[in-house]
């Protein structure tokens, strides 16, 4: 059964403006992994124009390495699987922590390219780093000093 939409123009004017609301940057990918669509806010905040994007691939955007994690998330999406990882680089002498969530299209049950949504979790993430180094610190601290507080605590229930 063949379904067609008719979508009215205002309607179409609508999606994009949704879509452009977004303060994460959302993509389609085709089955090569060429970028054929791109929205969001975060486009401008970066600097970058939909124009830079188009028609380009993650290794062509970032590098052989980095384009690599993409590339074998991109493949996974268009598996058929859901996929979210994390990934970082470094922007302007600093690092920067970005999660990707990536899905593939069907079309006639058959995976004709992937749409996902990237976000700048780099906030996040710090307070993550800074906690798990707060975490060690402690745990250094107490396996250093543990016959000590446990005296101590002896000696306390002693008093009360």
């Amino acid at each position: 059964v063949e379904k067609l939409f008719f979508i009215s123009e205002k309607k179409v004017e609508r999606y994009n403006i949704i879509l452009d609301s977004f303060e994460d940057i959302g993509f389609i990918l085709d089955k090569d992994g060429r970028h054929e669509g791109v929205f969001g806010k975060w486009i401008e905040k970066s600097g970058l124009t939909p124009e830079f994007i188009l028609g380009k691939t993650a290794k062509d955007l970032f590098g052989e390495e980095i384009g690599k994690k993409h590339i074998e998330a991109n493949n996974l999406a268009l598996s058929g699987k859901n996929v979210t990882y994390e990934w970082s680089t470094i922007i302007n002498d600093e690092i920067r922590y970005f999660q990707t969530m990536l899905s593939p299209i069907f079309e006639n049950q058959t995976v004709t390219g992937v749409v996902g949504v990237g976000r700048d979790i780099t906030e996040k993430k710090k307070n993550e780093l800074a906690l798990k180094e707060s975490e060690n610190v402690l745990s250094m601290f107490f396996s250093y000093s543990l016959d000590g507080f446990f005296f101590m605590i002896l000696d306390r229930k002693s008093v009360v």
